[in-house]
């Protein structure tokens, strides 16, 4: 009898240990299971940051990004007009811009679209077939507008560059420069025209020399093409030439009319000097000007 009562009491110690096992593993799975659904939660708001991210940093086809930053805007070397100066702190928010200047390719499809008109002209500087010659669909379009440049950007969901934009980008992340990539140019750095005196790299200057392929010449630090030479680009901005004695110093933009009614270029084209290819130089023209050595880049 007593023996039986000891088996019984050993028998209850022996359940309550497994019940404690079994309430021990029950919880330790319980956490474990919480545990991955924690690191599954984590795992799912990370890849979605990421995901976020990516979309936010997707460049759009054709064009580059231009990080935000500041630059000192202005000739450094006080080697071209007043109104280039006096050099000044600029600060550019993020934004994107056309890897190419805009083609003839590009521009016929606004044509086609009856959003833009055509060039005025369909030659170029040296040949009397340009714009229509599909040999020269990836040349740069010319014989257009500020208007018509306007229209194209605005049709493909763009703008065309503040002064500030167009500078800083041209600088390709360099600083003090005089030039996209650096202080010195030649003949296989950008399309431009060297006179007898400098080495010419066209005969009689630029006058023999005429528009090249878009993308043609080293890029600049950005991964821009022709931003020196080739065509003149044209910008948003009014022509002021006491702008820069105070403007803004968070992207400025002139959008009050010049008393003398004409718009920013920058760049310089092909039959130009290297005076006029630096990165500092502004010049301007008519907004219904129409040439064969202004062209088209658009920002977003």
């Amino acid at each position: 009898m007593v023996l039986i009562i000891r088996f019984g009491r050993v028998f209850s110690v022996i359940l309550l240990i497994l019940l404690c096992i079994i309430v021990s593993t029950t919880v330790a799975t319980a956490e474990d299971m919480s545990q991955g659904t924690d690191n599954q939660n984590i795992k799912r708001a990370e890849e979605k940051g990421v995901q976020e991210k990516a979309e936010k940093l997707e460049v759009p086809e054709g064009m580059v990004r231009i990080p935000a930053g500041s630059f000192e805007m202005g000739d450094n070397f006080a080697e071209g007009e007043d109104w280039e100066l006096p050099v000044h702190k600029v600060y550019i928010s993020e934004f994107y811009m056309d890897r190419y200047e805009v083609t003839n390719g590009k521009y016929r499809e606004c044509v086609e679209a009856g959003v833009c008109r055509l060039p005025k002209e369909s030659g170029s500087r040296r040949r009397d077939s340009y714009y229509d010659d599909g040999n020269y669909k990836d040349y740069p379009v010319i014989y257009v507008s500020w208007h018509d440049a306007r229209d194209y950007c605005e049709w493909r969901g763009k703008r065309l560059p503040t002064e500030a934009e167009w500078e800083y980008a041209a600088r390709g992340g360099l600083h003090g420069m005089r030039y996209p990539n650096g202080n010195t140019l030649d003949c296989d750095d950008a399309n431009f025209a060297r006179f007898a005196s400098d080495n010419m790299c066209w005969d009689y200057g630029g006058y023999e020399n005429d528009t090249h392929k878009v993308g043609s010449y080293p890029a600049n630090g950005y991964g821009l093409y022709d931003m020196a030479g080739n065509v003149w680009e044209w910008c948003s901005d009014w022509f002021h030439s006491d702008y820069y004695s105070d403007s803004p110093s968070r992207n400025p933009q002139a959008i009050s009319k010049s008393s003398r009614g004409v718009v920013v270029i920058r760049g310089g084209g092909f039959s130009n000097r290297a005076k006029f290819v630096r990165v500092s130089c502004r010049h301007k023209g008519g907004p219904s000007y129409r040439g064969d050595r202004i062209g088209i880049r658009c920002v977003k």
